[in-house]
């Protein structure tokens, strides 16, 4: 074998390590975004609720209907980005 076929194969050997390594810290990455985006749009519809219960009085219940919302929003932004996995 010839130093410049054994270069090649060593330089192929390199991208594909590269590559594995890199599909697995966007993988480690996806799933650490998963508690974030539970947070995120848990608190913006905590935020959003308390903002309108104040607004038109209704004793909680805009409230409990805005985390729900937003919280299917957080399922579904989660489940999108689990089928592009």
């Amino acid at each position: 074998m010839s130093r410049i076929q054994k270069y090649r194969e060593d330089e192929e050997k390199k991208k594909k390590k590269a590559e594995e390594q890199s599909k697995l810290l966007r993988r480690v990455g996806n799933f650490t975004a998963i508690p974030v985006i539970f947070f995120v749009y848990g608190f913006l519809g905590w935020l959003v609720g308390q903002w309108l219960d104040k607004k038109f009085h209704a004793n909680g219940l805009i409230l409990a209907a805005c985390i729900l919302f937003f919280m299917a929003g957080a399922f579904r932004e989660i489940f999108s980005m689990i089928k592009k996995l």
